[in-house]
C-alpha cells in the first residue's frame, strides 16, 4: 500500500482476496483503461485486465501474487 502511495496513487482500501495467485494483476473498472496500465507499470509489468463496473468507487483493483516482492530500496529513507 505504501509503495503505490509513494508512486502517486490514491490507495482507498487494502484487503485479502480469497483467490490465490502467483502473479500480479491489475483490473481496470472505470472508463480510464490507461490508469490500470499506469498502475501495472509502477508494479513492474503486472497483467492488466478490464472489468467495467460503474457501481465501484475505484478505477482499478490490484491483486499482488505470491511472487511479488517490494522494491529493495527503503520506502522512507
Amino acid at each position: 500500500m505504501l509503495y503505490l502511495r509513494d508512486q502517486g496513487f490514491d490507495v482507498v482500501t487494502l484487503g485479502t482476496s480469497s483467490t490465490l495467485r502467483d502473479t500480479k494483476l491489475v483490473v481496470g473498472h472505470g472508463s480510464h483503461s490507461d490508469w490500470a496500465r499506469l498502475v501495472s507499470r509502477a508494479l513492474g509489468a503486472a497483467r492488466v485486465d478490464s472489468s467495467p463496473d460503474s457501481s465501484r468507487d475505484v478505477d482499478a483493483s490490484v491483486y499482488l501474487g505470491s511472487t511479488w516482492r517490494p522494491p529493495a530500496q527503503p520506502f522512507y529513507p
